[in-house]
């Protein structure tokens, strides 16, 4: 059994529209500890299996999130998925703040993550370029893998990397990926060899780790080549 150290939290960095950039949410109301650690799937907590779901939900007038839907449950079949899914009503942004303004109305990507190894890299945002023409493939734009794409895959992947002075990412090394055998687990560090993705804001609260490793992640939905 792996050992985990905490039972669950909200990733720091929302993304407003699956195609957008990313911002800090601020929240009036968001789980606690206690209940992360309820909302945990039994047979998964039992059994030291950590994981992470992302809900595409609507911001209303109010920060409530309302037509959720699961964007990505890693690992599958866990009942992680469900689990965020059941988190939904205690959430509410606080729409007094210009994240929350710039919401309103809009779809929001909320990743929930669900367990920590022991010894793991705080967790830290990602910055990717601008796409550009490939916006479609955000946020890896042409670093998206060929196979993937032809297979209609979609991935997730953590990456343990030191940050220079300059925010870039290097000496980095997978810590976990869902569909390495597709390439995304390759293609995230290209994007951090090439300085595609770099460090973004440091996360409050948090301590700079003393060798400066961060961890990082990035998420895959599943696309399709479009027909010609």
């Amino acid at each position: 059994m792996r050992a985990i150290q905490n039972l669950g939290g909200v990733v720091a960095a929302c993304v407003f529209g699956f195609a957008a950039g990313s911002a800090h949410a601020q929240w009036i109301r968001s789980p606690t500890s206690e209940e992360l650690a309820a909302a945990y799937p039994a047979a998964a907590k039992a059994d030291g299996v950590i994981g992470r779901a992302d809900l595409s939900c609507v911001v209303t007038n109010d920060g409530s999130l309302e037509a959720c839907a699961i964007a990505l449950e890693t690992p599958a079949d866990r009942g992680f998925g469900a689990a965020a899914l059941s988190l939904r009503p205690l959430f509410k942004m606080d729409m007094a703040s210009p994240t929350g303004a710039a919401a309103k109305g809009k779809r929001l990507r909320l990743p929930v993550r669900f367990g920590v190894r022991a010894n793991a890299p705080p967790l830290r945002a990602a910055k990717f370029k601008d796409p550009g023409s490939y916006a479609w493939l955000a946020p890896a734009g042409p670093y998206w893998p060929d196979r993937a794409l032809r297979m209609g895959r979609g991935g997730f992947v953590q990456v343990d990397c030191v940050v220079g002075d300059d925010e870039r990412l290097k000496d980095c090394v997978v810590a976990q990926a869902e569909g390495e055998d597709v390439g995304f687990a390759d293609s995230v560090l290209k994007m951090a060899q090439q300085r595609w993705m770099t460090a973004g804001p440091l996360p409050p609260n948090v301590a700079i780790p003393a060798d400066g490793v961060w961890r990082f992640e990035v998420a895959f939905d599943a696309k399709v080549l479009p027909r010609r």
